[in-house]
């Protein structure tokens, strides 16, 4: 529809519902209004599985405790090695001490045993035996790793004579107490003697026990 204004001629704009009935709602009525974003609702059955963040604090922590037990195993060993060095010093020391012991025996000069008790006496076993004063017992090792043991003094103090550990407690002596080596100890002893045949003397077999008393 046309209106004339004083000589100029206007058109005038049809309501929005004629234009509707001929051409449709315009697009802007059409138009779905944007949908909101909303944050979503937390589950609360699944609030407590959440990962936790690591703490860095922690984490320190942890690796000082593992650094501590390290350092622990560190001291312990070096101990160990320690406690070893040791050992082997304290064994060299005693074997040497004894390898000492037993190069002034063999150079100290035989001393002779009183007349008296060099005096061979008939044994009961048909052999004989002789008193002979001895002043210490070295403890050594046979063949088989097993001790053995002799006595040193008066004419044997050289070579010693043979004595079984089972004759030592006779002597007051324990045999777990001695050490490898010369052990002083001052007994009067009986000595059984053996004839030896290829040339006829009687030769030292070994300590029987205390000489008994005069």
């Amino acid at each position: 529809m046309d209106t004339k204004v004083t000589g100029v001629t206007t058109r005038r704009q049809p309501p929005a519902s004629e234009l509707n009935a001929h051409f449709g709602p315009s697009p802007r009525e059409t138009t779905p209004a944007p949908a909101v974003l909303t944050s979503p609702t937390p589950d609360p059955a699944r609030a407590g599985t959440a990962t936790p963040k690591p703490d860095t604090a922690s984490l320190l922590r942890e690796l000082i405790n593992v650094e501590k037990a390290q350092l622990t195993d560190i001291e312990r060993l070096v101990q160990i090695q320690a406690d070893h060095i040791a050992t082997t010093r304290e064994i060299w020391t005693t074997l040497n001490v004894i390898a000492g012991r037993l190069e002034t025996l063999a150079a100290a000069p035989q001393v002779a045993a009183p007349a008296a008790a060099m005096v061979a006496s008939p044994a009961t076993n048909g052999g004989s035996y002789e008193d002979v004063e001895m002043h210490a017992v070295i403890m050594t090792y046979d063949d088989k790793g097993q001790p053995a043991y002799k006595m040193t003094g008066g004419k044997y103090s050289k070579f010693g004579v043979r004595i079984w550990p089972e004759v030592l407690p006779l002597l007051n002596v324990d045999p777990a107490t001695l050490k490898p080596g010369p052990n002083p100890i001052t007994a009067t002893v009986r000595v059984a003697l053996k004839l030896d045949e290829s040339d006829g003397t009687l030769k030292a077999q070994k300590v029987v026990g205390l000489a008994p008393a005069k």
